[in-house]
Formats: C-alpha cells, sequence, structure tokens
C-alpha cells in the first residue's frame, strides 16, 4: 500500500510524518509525500503517483487549508483521506467537518500502520484504536489505545519523505525528539487537552533511551548535513538524572552544538553547567506575561519573576543565550501590560524575543476565560473555527497591539525604543508606522536564523525558498481551478499570509479575530 502525505508549505520537516513513515516503510508498505506550494500541478501530481491512502498532518491554523483541500479532492479522486496531529486530536468533530474517510487521535505509528494493513487485506477498518471512521455518513469512534513507552525496537523516522524537497534536506540544522507529554498545564496550551484524552492510558511523560536517541542522529548524520541540533521536546530539561546520563554520551559520539526547549525553573547552576559543558549553545522558554500575578494566576504558569531573575542570570553568567516566547493582549491586559512584559524581558537579558498577540483556540481554559470574562463571544465553536469564521476578540487597543506585537523585539532589547515605540503608537494606523513595524517584524527571520545557527548558504536558501513557497500559497489561494467560491479563496489567502514559522500573527489574521471596542477589555 502507498501512503501519501501532504503539507501545506515546507517550513519544516514534521517530525511526526518522519516517525510514521519510517514504521510504515519497516512494515512493506510505501510512503511518499508532496508540499502544495511548491508543486505546480498539486492535484495532477497526487493523481499520478497512485497513492491508496492521503494523509494530512494537521497543527490548528492550518485547518481551513486541509479541510477546503480535503474537499476538493473528494471531488476529483476516488481516494481515501485521513486526518492527524494535534488539531484532529483537540477537536475530533473535524471528521464530521469535511469530506475526510478516517481521523487519527492521538500517537500515529500503531494506528496508521492497522489502517494501511487492514486496506491491504480488505478488512474493517472501522474498528480500529485511535481511529474514527466515516461510514455510511455516520461517524465510528474507536477507543485510544494506551500511550507509547518503548521505542528501542521501532524502525528509525524516515527523513528521506521529505526527499524533493532538497533545500529542507541540506539545511544542516535537524530536529530531534527526547520526550514526549509535558508536566505543566499552562491555561493557554493543548497538551491539557491531549493529557485528557489519554487519562488512563499511561504516564503522560515519556523518554526515549539514550541509546535510542544517539542511534538516531548518528543515523541521520551518516546521510545528511548535520552541524546543528534542535531538541523540540516541550521540556528537555526535565529529570536531571536521564541528562546526566545522556548529554555527557552525547558529546562525546554526536559532539554537535544544540539547542532545545526548557522550564526555566530547572535552570539551577547545576543544571546550566551541565547544559554549557556538553555544548549546549541556546535555550528557549516561555515567559508569557511580565506581570507575575497574569502569569500564575491566568496561565497557571506557576513561576515568580524571583525564578525567572535568578536563573537567567545563570545563563548569562555561562555564555549561554536564550530566546522567549511572550503573549501579549491577554484577557485583561492591554499596551501597558504588554510594555511591562517587554521591560521584564530586558531585566532578565533575554537574547532575543518573540511576541504574538493572545489567539484563542477553543477549549483552552484561556479561552474559556476570554469568553467568561466578555472578551469573546460564547459561540467560538469548532464548527465555526474550522469553516474559517472566527467570533471576533473585543479589544480598545487592538491597533496599537497589533503594531507592538511586530516591534516587540526591539522594544525588549532597548529601552531607548520603547521611548520611540510609545511615540509611533499614537498613530497606529499610519502607512509609515505600520510600513516601519512590518521592517522591524521581518527583522526576525535574521535573529531566528543567528539563534538557531543557520546564518549561513543552506539558511539563506532555505528562507530564500520560504518566501517563495509563501508567494506560491497566495497564487494557490486565489487560483479559480481550485476554489469555486469567492469565500473559500479569501480565506486561504489570508491563511497564506498567516502561516509563518513565528508566533507573530499577521496583519490579515488579525483583522479576522479582532475588532475594537470597549467591551470587555482591560
Amino acid at each position: 500500500m502507498k501512503l501519501l502525505f501532504l503539507q501545506e508549505n515546507p517550513m519544516y520537516e514534521a517530525l511526526g510524518v518522519h516517525a510514521i513513515a519510517g514504521f510504515v516503510k519497516a512494515a512493506g508498505h510505501e510512503c511518499d509525500l508532496l508540499v502544495a506550494s511548491d508543486e505546480e500541478h498539486f492535484d495532477q501530481k497526487i493523481a499520478d503517483l497512485k497513492p491508496d491512502l492521503i494523509a494530512f498532518s494537521c497543527m490548528t491554523r492550518q485547518q481551513e487549508w486541509v479541510i477546503s483541500t480535503t474537499n476538493r479532492l473528494r471531488e476529483r479522486l476516488d481516494i481515501p483521506i485521513l486526518l492527524g496531529g494535534t488539531h484532529p486530536t483537540m477537536y475530533p468533530e473535524t471528521l464530521g467537518h469535511c469530506a475526510a474517510d478516517y481521523l487519527c487521535v492521538g500517537e500515529g505509528e500503531f494506528p496508521v500502520l492497522d489502517l494501511l494493513n487492514r486496506m491491504a487485506e480488505g478488512g474493517r477498518t472501522d474498528n480500529i484504536p485511535n481511529i474514527h471512521a466515516k461510514v455510511g455518513g455516520k461517524l465510528i469512534k474507536n477507543e485510544i489505545r494506551p500511550l507509547m513507552t518503548d521505542w528501542d525496537d521501532l524502525a528509525f523516522p524516515d527523513r528521506e519523505v521529505y526527499g524533493r524537497y532538497p533545500f529542507l534536506q541540506e539545511l544542516p540544522l535537524k530536529r530531534f525528539i527526547t520526550a514526549f507529554g509535558c508536566a505543566y498545564k499552562c491555561s493557554f496550551c493543548y497538551i491539557n487537552n491531549y493529557r485528557e484524552v489519554y487519562a488512563g492510558k499511561g504516564k503522560f511523560f515519556r523518554r526515549k533511551s539514550v541509546s535510542r536517541v544517539i542511534n538516531e542522529m548518528k543515523r541521520v548524520r551518516e546521510r545528511y548535513p548535520l552541524k546543528r541540533i534542535h531538541y523540540v521536546d516541550d521540556l528537555f530539561s526535565l529529570n536531571k538524572e536521564w541528562l546526566n546520563e545522556f548529554l555527557p554520551v552525547y558529546t562525546q559520539e554526536i559532539g554537535l552544538p544544540w539547542s532545545a526547549n526548557v522550564w526555566i525553573a530547572h535552570m539551577n547552576e547545576d543544571m546550566v553547567r551541565l547544559f554549557k559543558e556538553n555544548g549546549c549553545v541556546g535555550v528557549t522558554f516561555g515567559v508569557e506575561s511580565g506581570d507575575e500575578k497574569t502569569r500564575i494566576e491566568l496561565i497557571d504558569k506557576h513561576l515568580p519573576n524571583d525564578i525567572f531573575i535568578k536563573n537567567c542570570k545563570y545563563l548569562t553568567d555561562y555564555g549561554i543565550p536564550f530566546h522567549t516566547g511572550n503573549i501579549i493582549g491577554l484577557p485583561g491586559e492591554g499596551v501597558e501590560k504588554a510594555y511591562e512584559t517587554a521591560r521584564f524581558n530586558r531585566q532578565i537579558g533575554a537574547t532575543s524575543t518573540r511576541a504574538g498577540l493572545f489567539w484563542p483556540f477553543p477549549g483552552t481554559k484561556l479561552t474559556e476565560y476570554a469568553v467568561d470574562h466578555g472578551m469573546l463571544s460564547a459561540d467560538y465553536s469548532v464548527e465555526y473555527f474550522n469553516k474559517g469564521i472566527y467570533p471576533k476578540v473585543k479589544h480598545e487597543q487592538v491597533d496599537e497591539l497589533t503594531v507592538l506585537a511586530n516591534i516587540f523585539q526591539l522594544v525588549a532589547k532597548w529601552g531607548w525604543f520603547e521611548r520611540v515605540s510609545r511615540v509611533l503608537l499614537k498613530w497606529p494606523k499610519s502607512f509609515i508606522v505600520q510600513t516601519i513595524a512590518k521592517l522591524v517584524d521581518q527583522s526576525y527571520w535574521y535573529h531566528e536564523a543567528k539563534f538557531f545557527g543557520v546564518l549561513n548558504w543552506s539558511g539563506i536558501k532555505y528562507y530564500w525558498h520560504i518566501h517563495r513557497s509563501l508567494a506560491g500559497m497566495r497564487r494557490f489561494g486565489t487560483n479559480p481551478e481550485y476554489h469555486k467560491d469567492g469565500s473559500a479563496s479569501e480565506r486561504i489567502e489570508n491563511d497564506a499570509q498567516g502561516q509563518r514559522p513565528s508566533w507573530n500573527i499577521s496583519k490579515e489574521d488579525m483583522d479576522r479575530v479582532y475588532e475594537k471596542t470597549r467591551d470587555g477589555i482591560t
């Protein structure tokens, strides 16, 4: 059987796709992948490859493209379609909102293999654990299987599935994952929904063995350029015992510079020293809000300011750059709170920052809070969300916050730029101000490339190709060959503008979600 993954743009190699591709190939199936923005005749290319199953790995904010593409392919091709990834897991009702045949909830390796095997044998496909199926217009939901705990005997992830796109494979930065799950419950995060989905199905935070991670890296180094590693674990810094075992082995057998996502409370002096002695060249973590009360009580992130100040000093003293994520425009927060967050980033000495306006995802605790406090209309349902209909977030300072999100990185870096920004925010709709904001925002590409060690020829080719792909997405979105109604084209066009490898939400997206009002704000 041939499995074909479809992806909207080439901003990343999806680690879940790698894992499933390697798993099904080892079982004797074929696996391929197409990136829509890089294929001139996308639908025809799909047909030419003659897949037995089409699959999407979908994150939220990609669902509009996935759903519209699924509906279009259903009219043109008689091929079963499977949805998987974080969005379908959080919102399994998505299967009823589109023309897909199956939806995978949670971890996909075993469910997808079971589905391919059943299809090959001509057996039942409506009773596979983790797989929801559409049969005769009815949705059949099956129980979820226990969480995976052991990867040692599984096939290695297959990165060759992206072989059509050498600018991705030649990028010397490669992402790896050593652990799954998270120990914390931030109110804006999808992980709480995952935890509920898998309740009673095993320990939520799990980690691969040291030997498994090292062997995965060796395999990649043998086949591809590899000069820098980033660990995409939600919490690479959790479990010091594992890190004490892993990092010296990594230094001896791999020895490349690396960065990771961490929890700042873990980064005491002993941990920072361990990281530094074993090749760490950067860490990323969330600040979210510079206001301690907001961070603890609203975001459920129980990290007081003094923890940041103390542990960030260790990072600075040991020469480890750190990159922070921040959310502005949170319920109850306006421009002054955003400035407080920027100043806190300056206080802790953040090397670089990113900031995005609060974007409400249905079902998260923070979205429920926004509804309860009048910042968001109560009909913010998944069905609307999947159709690209976004009830408006109410905020009287949306124009100012949109500009501030774009220039946040410089406000957080230099106190004098905060004074400049306050002048700019007096005219947030001015063409000159918005042009300045866009130029500052574009500099994020440079800071990101510098932090991740891709200020090189391969990195330049990658970012140039990303810009070309965004243009391709816009052309695809407005092509009448693919869309029968203007609203669909407009949604895809706006989505194309919003897709980017950073948290920042585009002006087009902001117009869809926010409205200027004096109701339910700071």
